[in-house]
């Protein structure tokens, strides 16, 4: 069995960079070079987006090991999450 705490740290250093990545590209360009908003809190913003990018899918892989139907839970993440991202961007 994997202790939990180097489960964690591992997944930490490993996956939360890339959803800094994913923050850039599909909240960053968008809104920042495509719409011209004001700059000022491009950073905040971008840490934010990543932080629950990363909670959802923590979400998503808890619940999936969990129940005994692990598709239903990630369908139910997965509409979450977008709409959630919807509203971020409207």
């Amino acid at each position: 069995m994997v202790n939990p705490l180097s489960y964690v740290l591992a997944k930490t250093i490993l996956v939360f960079p890339w959803f800094f990545v994913f923050a850039l590209f599909a909240h960053g360009i968008p809104l920042y070079l495509v719409q011209d908003a004001p700059g000022e809190a491009f950073v905040i913003e971008l840490i934010l987006y990543a932080a629950v990018m990363f909670v959802f899918e923590s979400v998503a892989e808890t619940l999936s090991v969990w129940f005994d139907d692990p598709v239903r839970f990630e369908i139910c993440n997965f509409a979450t999450c977008s709409s959630f991202v919807a509203h971020s961007v409207l």
